[in-house]
This record gives structure tokens, C-alpha cells and sequence, in this order.
């Protein structure tokens, strides 16, 4: 239940903050122009409840914001978590979002943090630190420096932002709650579900759905469920599977990623749970860094599943044994369980 309190909380607190940075729009306004009732819109930000499908969506086009930056507030389970298994499941979330969207580990002496090697999620960590850049020296000219090739409607989008951000809200807020660029269907690539990770890792282990129901005590007809993606897979049974499997009961998490946004928006709030930043490198490219504050024992903990990554993916570049780093990733973490 702690997991789902977060989430709601959060969302409200998303929802409240955004009727606020769209000219303190009223719960009634919202409702006028979304179709949501104002009933429900009252439950959402008090944390009763999560907007879904239809009624979210509905909300984020009538706030002129990407759904997306509803749905990454589903990663806000970390924040109830300690620092290892928080840091463990941000790890997982990174390495099933690596392959498909070009994030990568940044190791630099004493810099480690994320990158992004390509398209839309490179642009938005560039437009990011730009943001941040505009913010410390109270300017906002530096917001346009990654945009060059980018369309007009994008330069407008952020122009247009910043004539409405008021004095208390920085570049770097509003940018982050209102990125919503656009991208091409080509772009979009579905996360490995769960449930095609459970089929996977069964068929590695030679065992039918019967066999592996009599190893873990899980009914064939939950096995059956979870791999057919009708039910979502309960804690309790993660880690039974996990065990089974011999993988961290974090490979076993699902984030439901399917398009680049998402992608974005979901690093934003891990960010955020991890106070980490944008910087700019010299060859241009924008690493995800820590910074000081109140968590520098998730941060520790953050910058070492970094540099394991990044040795991880240096021996795959030379050996090529594909499955030799996807079975370090799957069981990343779980030395320490």
C-alpha cells in the first residue's frame, strides 16, 4: 500500500502544481476544459486516487502537458525505499531503458552519472541543462543553444513558457513539467514487459509452467497470468520468481515504457528522487550527475551501479557475449540481497 500512497500523493501534488503554473487555473476550469469532474480532480490531489486511460489523458491535454509526466510518478515507489533497493531498482529501470533509448553510463575520473547517445532523450538532456543554465544566470538565451535543428514549434514552446513562468517558479520546473516534444512513431520502442521476461528466463531453465509452479509454490494459473500480461506480478511472487531464476527481483520489475516521452519524463523523476542533475560535457553530450544534499548515501550507491555499468558494457565491448552482460544485468544486485 505504501507504494500506491506514494504514487497517488505525488500525482495529486503533480496535478495541483500544474493548474498553478498554467496561470492558476481553478479545479473548476480544469474540469470545464478536461471533462473530469471536479469531484474527481478534488480526489486526485488530495491522494485518494490516480487518474487513469481516458481521464488522464483528458487532464494532460486540457494542462497542454505529455501524459507522460503523470505516468512517471509511478517510479515514486523508490522514495519508500532504503537506499540499496531503492538504487537497485533505479539501476534496473536504466538497464531496461539502455538498448532502447540510447541511455548510457558516463564515467569521467571522478564524474559518474547517465548519459543518452542518440535522438530525442540527447535533445531533451541538452534542453535540460540548458534550462538549468538559464536559471544560474537569470537569462534565458542559453535555452535555445541545442535547439538549432529543431522545428519552430519547439524554440516556441519554451519562448512561450518562459513568458509565463512567474517569479517563483525556475526555468528548470517549468521545463521539466511542460517538456512534451514531439516524436516519431519510428522512435517508439516497447520495454521488455515482465511477462515476456518470466517466458524468457523459464525457457532458459528448460521448465514447463507445471515444473516451475511445483518449484515455487505458485499456481500454474497466476504463471499463466503473469505471462500472458493479464495480471500484474505481486511483490511476493517477483521475488519467489526472482529466486527461482537465479536474477535480482528488480529485473523483474515493469515500468510500461513505450514511447521516447515517457522514457524522458521517467529520468526526470528518477532525477528527482535522487537529486541529480544535468551537466555539460566537452564533446557535447549531457551527463546525469549527483549533487550534494540529504541523500548521499543513495548517491554513493548511485555513481557505483554507474561505474559497474559502464565496466560491464567495456568487457562486453571487447568479448561481444551479449548474454554474458545481460545475465550481469539481470543479477545486478543481487550479491547484495
Amino acid at each position: 500500500m505504501g507504494k500506491i500512497r506514494s504514487e497517488r500523493a505525488r500525482f495529486g501534488q503533480r496535478l495541483k502544481r500544474l493548474r498553478e503554473l498554467k496561470g492558476g487555473m481553478t479545479q473548476n476550469e480544469l474540469a470545464a476544459k478536461s471533462g473530469v469532474s471536479v469531484d474527481l480532480i478534488c480526489n486526485y490531489e488530495q491522494g485518494k486516487s490516480f487518474a487513469k486511460d481516458e481521464a488522464l489523458c483528458a487532464l494532460a491535454s486540457a494542462l497542454k502537458v505529455s501524459p507522460a509526466v503523470f505516468e512517471a510518478c509511478k517510479l515514486d515507489f523508490i522514495a519508500d525505499l532504503d537506499a540499496r533497493d531503492g538504487v537497485c531498482s533505479a539501476a534496473h529501470f536504466l538497464l531496461q531503458v539502455s538498448d532502447a533509448y540510447g541511455v548510457r553510463p558516463y564515467v569521467d575520473d571522478d564524474v559518474a552519472g547517465i548519459c543518452a547517445d542518440e535522438g530525442y532523450v540527447e535533445y531533451a538532456f541538452c534542453s535540460w541543462a540548458d534550462a538549468v543554465e538559464a536559471d544560474s544566470s537569470d537569462g534565458c538565451s542559453a535555452q535555445d543553444s541545442c535547439c538549432d535543428e529543431k522545428d519552430s514549434s519547439s524554440r516556441s514552446l519554451r519562448k512561450s513558457s518562459s513568458a509565463h513562468v512567474k517569479a517563483e517558479v525556475s526555468r528548470e520546473e517549468w521545463f521539466i513539467l511542460n517538456f512534451d516534444e514531439p516524436f516519431n512513431a519510428d522512435e517508439c520502442v516497447t520495454i521488455e514487459p515482465p511477462s515476456e521476461r518470466i517466458r524468457e528466463l523459464r525457457a532458459q531453465c528448460g521448465l514447463s509452467q507445471q515444473a516451475l509452479a511445483e518449484e515455487t509454490g505458485i499456481s500454474v494459473f497466476s504463471l499463466r497470468s503473469y505471462e500472458q500480461g493479464r495480471r500484474s506480478l505481486n511483490d511476493a511472487h517477483r521475488r519467489i520468481l526472482a529466486k527461482a531464476f537465479d536474477i535480482a527481483p528488480e529485473a523483474l520489475l515493469g515500468f510500461g515504457i513505450d514511447n521516447p516521452a515517457m522514457t524522458v519524463h521517467f529520468l526526470f523523476e528518477l532525477a528527482y528522487l535522487l537529486r541529480l542533475e544535468p551537466r555539460k560535457l566537452p564533446n557535447g553530450n549531457v551527463a546525469v550527475s549527483g549533487v550534494s544534499g540529504k541523500s548521499q548515501e543513495r548517491l554513493a550507491l548511485f555513481e557505483s551501479f554507474v561505474r559497474a555499468w559502464h565496466e560491464a558494457l567495456r568487457v562486453y565491448s571487447n568479448s561481444h557475449d551479449k548474454d554474458a552482460y545481460r545475465r550481469w544485468a539481470l543479477r545486478y544486485g543481487l550479491e547484495e540481497n
